[in-house]
């Protein structure tokens, strides 16, 4: 682990991750709270932080196992700074999106999907060519993996070279990472915990 303790300094000295981060998603009934990825947003907005934590900074936590770390991986996944979009054979992949609300009567599978309000604002985007709907993580372009993980494929604990990433069938989809025995998995969801950073 001391491999990824000096990784997270590296990355908070070039400001690529901020050490502000919340110590604990919002928590109901002893189990994190789960929300829209908008009515996440404005929680977050609420509070004083800026933003969810970009994937590079969950998994940086993570890997270290700090007490942050440790609070992730305990009950529901959790929202990120990120959403994917497909188009094709093309995915898009926007880091820190904003703009995206659900539209829709229910939030259970079908009953509506993610939208862009207006016009979807982001600080990065990449694309990529993935046909499939999910792909296991040792499948994935090498630098989709760097750049969602922070690390090599090759640098993996061995728990998780077994992850997958799961991108949408159509349309926009924010993204959350997984919860309990598949925690590095990255999904295009529903509802999710939420944490931010400033």
């Amino acid at each position: 682990m001391q491999f990824y303790n000096v990784i997270r300094e590296f990355v908070l000295t070039l400001g690529l991750c901020e050490p502000e981060i919340e110590a604990s998603a919002p928590k109901e009934n002893n189990k994190k709270k789960i929300y829209r990825f908008d009515e996440s947003e404005a929680r977050i907005r609420d509070t004083g932080l800026r933003r969810h934590l970009r994937p590079v900074e969950a998994f940086s936590e993570i890997f270290s196992g700090t007490s942050i770390g440790k609070d992730m991986l305990e009950d529901s996944g959790e929202w990120l700074s990120l959403a994917f979009e497909r188009t094709g054979e093309s995915v898009t992949l926007y880091l820190d999106p904003k703009g995206i609300k659900w539209c829709g009567e229910g939030i259970e599978w079908g009953g509506g999907k993610y939208t862009v309000s207006d016009k979807i604002s982001y600080s990065k985007k990449y694309s990529f060519s993935i046909p499939e709907k999910s792909l296991q993580v040792m499948q994935c372009p090498k630098n989709l993996v760097s750049l969602l993980y922070g690390h090599h494929f090759d640098d993996f604990p061995e728990e998780v070279k077994t992850a997958k990433i799961y991108f949408p069938l159509d349309g926009i989809w924010p993204v959350c990472r997984g919860s309990n025995n598949v925690s590095y998995n990255l999904y295009c969801a529903y509802l999710a915990a939420s944490r931010g950073t400033r």
